[in-house]
């Protein structure tokens, strides 16, 4: 009956430290694993950390993001994301990286070396923004860190242990 009941404290100790580390990891129990045994090689933006992130919540508008955490490595602005095409722009910094038209004439005029107030001015401030604030040094496995935003405020935080 001893033993039985040791065991079952254990059991009980060890699915709360589980629940524990699931919900306060930014990648659950999957992350945690996959992080150790797998190769990674994640880039962060510089002055990134997990506790800012964890700051972020959904209607935070983009300046109170900026408040909390520092410019992302990249965003991409996404024009048309109904059905399968996606027009998008990719910035790194304040210049175009790449531009995905898909159809949309009015990205056309749109151009790598272009600045962001150059886009907005030729065609609009996009509906859509994803900030990233990391990617993977050698197209390998890292780990995800986006903000999704929607009409200016945090629509989702994205935040995985993507594996190659």
């Amino acid at each position: 009956m001893r033993a039985t009941k040791r065991l079952l404290i254990v059991l009980v100790a060890t699915a709360g430290v589980a629940v524990g580390v699931h919900a306060y990891s930014l990648e659950g129990l999957d992350g945690l694993l996959f992080a150790k045994t797998v190769h990674e090689d994640t880039i962060y933006a510089p002055g990134y950390s997990d506790t800012a992130f964890r700051k972020v919540h959904r209607s935070m508008t983009e300046a109170e993001v900026s408040r909390v955490l520092p410019s992302p490595i990249s965003e991409v602005w996404t024009y048309n994301d109904r059905g399968a095409s996606l027009a998008s722009v990719q910035f790194v910094g304040e210049v175009v990286e790449g531009v995905r038209a898909d159809g949309m004439a009015s990205l056309d005029a749109v151009g790598v070396g272009m600045t962001k107030a150059d886009v907005i001015a030729r065609v609009g401030a996009p509906p859509a923004k994803n900030l990233i604030y990391t990617r993977s040094r050698n197209d390998s496995s890292y780990h995800v860190r986006v903000l999704a935003l929607r009409n200016g405020k945090v629509a989702k935080r994205i935040s995985e242990f993507y594996v190659d």
